[in-house]
């Protein structure tokens, strides 16, 4: 079984609800080049700017020795990293809540790491006590289709889902209760990712098979959304949005997202500015590093690859793991020092931020599944990964073996 990228195949007629922010206009930017990667700025630069009319244009700080300084200045920042700081010891295994046999598409952590959540074909999401591999409580009735990504409030106390079916819900955890749910996307495909942003975390967003963003009031009682991105409010989406990160302390202003036609589109939702980096395949993953400094971009060319935020350009590409027809995730860990992916052939890599080297080459499903979600604890938290594959299977890593611990 494989969880294959979703694509539309049609174009689609896309409502659009009047926005918040004043629509952008697209302009061109610097002339495009080659997106495959090396660390020179010159082979990879952002190739299109849309703005507001009134608004100047984003200062460009892409220089080969300012990426040098960049990389070797994140924390970690040097070429010659211990491995020991990895979790590479699965210390739990998460099973029991999703139906047998069925995959299970995503894997989150709470803001303080000591919760997971999972997320199944069967159209259920579970809440878990990762280190004690113990199943806390199970949610069905809500999605009718499967569910494929969710986020978790900084406080615990919701947690946003999306799923195949188009709709996107906030939960309450502790009754099980789904307290809002919105309806916007359109076409047959869903939505394929979710994340809750600034403070309190008042908004959601998601990112869907109908090639657009929308942003979500999650106070408000209203099921439309407040804001949306799309070809109509001049942020053109070639094609179906797989994955979306927010710059959280920028206020989730900062919105990146990744899209199936080759490109990552980074929306500041204050400015009304986007910036279009091309990639030249789709692409399945976006993540921020925890300084948001950096982009991580997983294609479908078996390639990661590490974008600066304020320009566009590629830092370092990374590969080795196998990313040719399925959608996959990349991360950072929690303390910018190495990037890791998930790959079709049942395992996780880890490579030097800063060298681009395989440093831990981890199985961590069945040789025949893709893990096709991954996510590493917070910032502050010690070191621990979650992995999730389409062997219908979810497994918590630590650094330390179970004698050790």
């Amino acid at each position: 079984m494989t969880t294959t990228l979703p694509s539309r195949t049609a174009a689609l007629a896309v409502s659009s609800p009047s926005p918040v922010f004043a629509p952008v206009t697209t302009t061109t930017g610097v002339d495009p080049v080659d997106a495959r990667a090396t660390v020179d700025a010159r082979d990879r630069r952002r190739v299109v700017v849309a703005r507001l009319p009134t608004d100047t244009a984003p200062t460009r700080v892409a220089e080969a020795d300012i990426i040098h300084r960049r990389l070797t200045s994140l924390p970690g920042g040097v070429p010659a990293r211990m491995t020991s700081s990895l979790p590479l010891h699965r210390a739990s295994v998460l099973v029991g809540a999703h139906a047998r046999g069925d995959a299970v598409l995503a894997v989150r952590f709470s803001h303080t790491g000591e919760h997971v959540v999972t997320c199944g074909r069967d159209r259920a999401f579970a809440l878990w006590n990762a280190r004690k591999g113990t199943l806390l409580k199970k949610y069905t009735g809500g999605h009718a289709r499967e569910v494929r990504d969710c986020a978790c409030a900084r406080d615990g106390s919701r947690v946003a889902t999306c799923g195949g079916d188009r709709g996107v819900f906030l939960w309450d955890v502790a009754t099980g209760v789904s307290v809002r749910r919105w309806e916007g996307h359109e076409g047959d495909g869903g939505v394929n990712a979710v994340a809750l942003c600034a403070p309190g975390d008042a908004v959601c967003v998601s990112g869907g098979y109908d090639a657009s963003v929308r942003v979500w009031d999650a106070r408000a009682s209203g099921s439309r959304a407040m804001q949306t991105l799309n070809a109509r409010t001049g942020v053109p989406f070639g094609d179906s949005v797989t994955s979306v990160s927010v710059a959280e302390r920028s206020g989730g202003a900062r919105v990146a997202a990744g899209c199936v036609d080759g490109a990552v589109r980074v929306v500041d939702l204050r400015r009304g500015l986007c910036h279009i980096d091309r990639c030249d395949a789709p692409v399945t993953s976006v993540s921020h590093s925890r300084d948001e400094q950096c982009l991580a971009v997983s294609c479908l060319t078996s390639r990661v690859a590490l974008l600066d935020c304020s320009s566009g350009d590629a830092l370092a590409t990374y590969r080795g793991h196998v990313a040719e027809r399925s959608k996959t995730e990349c991360r950072l860990t929690n303390t910018d020092a190495h990037v890791l992916a998930g790959s079709e052939d049942g395992r996780v890599i880890f490579w030097d931020l800063v060298s681009a080297a395989v440093v831990a080459d981890l199985r961590a499903h069945d040789e025949t599944a893709v893990v096709c979600g991954v996510d590493f604890s917070p910032e502050g938290a010690p070191p621990a990964m979650v992995t999730c594959a389409t062997d219908g299977r979810a497994h918590y890593w630590t650094t330390a073996t179970p004698s050790d611990a």
